[in-house]
């Protein structure tokens, strides 16, 4: 487990896309955005513009619901997490 429970359900989203978190950074600079699945948490860093929506690449596994904590510039971190979301696959036809 990744030992916190989410609090706020950012949605699904495909995994073809970025994700767009809708949350808006409060700094400018680099961010980590670190993402739990499997009881294994990942980091990567990610450059996010002050009062635009921080949108993460999407690399992580389909069909899962994962959970991300994010951690500003200053190296604390953001508050209102952490949160969930799932990827889905989409299959055109």
């Amino acid at each position: 487990m990744c030992g916190c429970t989410p609090i706020s359900d950012l949605g699904c989203f495909s995994s073809c896309d970025p994700i767009n978190t809708k949350i808006l950074a409060s700094a400018t600079g680099t961010w980590v955005a670190r993402v739990c699945f499997n009881g294994v948490w990942l980091s990567q860093k990610i450059e996010a513009t002050e009062n635009e929506s921080i949108v993460l690449p999407n690399s992580y596994p389909e069909d899962l619901v994962l959970t991300l904590m994010l951690i500003k510039p200053d190296g604390t971190p953001f508050g209102g997490g952490p949160y969930s979301f799932k990827n889905k696959i989409v299959i055109p036809i």
